[in-house]
């Protein structure tokens, strides 16, 4: 065997073994990844990413609305996974030759379809994390007179600022008919 033919050969089988440059552009991406036992992988994140604890110890690449490109891009990923609303940015990474991936994580149907598509790209079984929300939902206490449920959430525990309520055709009120109850945002 000619060294160049060992040289190339030992440089494929680098490439096998060569551990992923993630960056998740949004907290729930970033549970996600750790959930699928890859956060080993993660080399930046987004702020507000606090879940587990070891994604608080990741450097910040801005927030998962207004991500920082050259920070992104200096990190060298192999791989930054978004959502919808990132494609902006995303579409400008694959300009600058970098693989993104982006995901809708809207409704639970979605959750698990993006948890499939990473799990793909990453080379992960998905089974367990799908079984696992698929036994939370059918575990959920059912009501057998349904309520009119309104689900109010924010970024942090003071809801005084930046606070939400779930919408429809979002996973908030799949839970909340998982349940047997009606959502009671009734706005389009």
């Amino acid at each position: 065997m000619s060294i160049k033919n060992f040289f190339f050969i030992f440089l494929f089988m680098l490439n096998l073994s060569a551990s992923e440059r993630i960056i998740s552009l949004s907290p729930a991406l970033t549970e996600i990844i750790y959930a699928l036992k890859k956060g080993e992988e993660l080399v930046a994140t987004s702020s507000y990413s606090l879940y587990p604890k070891e994604a608080k110890k990741l450097p910040v690449i801005g927030g998962y609305e207004n991500p920082n490109l050259e920070k992104i891009i200096s990190f060298h990923p192999t791989l930054v996974v978004g959502q919808s609303f990132n494609q902006n940015t995303l579409e400008k990474l694959n300009q600058f030759g970098i693989t993104t991936l982006q995901l809708n994580l809207k409704t639970l149907k979605d959750i698990k379809n993006s948890i499939k598509k990473l799990s793909h790209k990453l080379h992960k079984d998905p089974n367990k994390l799908i079984t696992n929300i698929e036994n939370a939902i059918a575990k959920a206490p059912k009501n057998t007179t349904p309520h009119s449920v309104m689900i109010v959430y924010g970024l942090r525990e003071d809801l005084r600022g930046s606070i939400y309520i779930a919408g429809h055709d979002i996973f908030f009120e799949d839970i909340i008919f998982a349940c047997g109850n009606t959502n009671a945002y009734t706005s389009n």
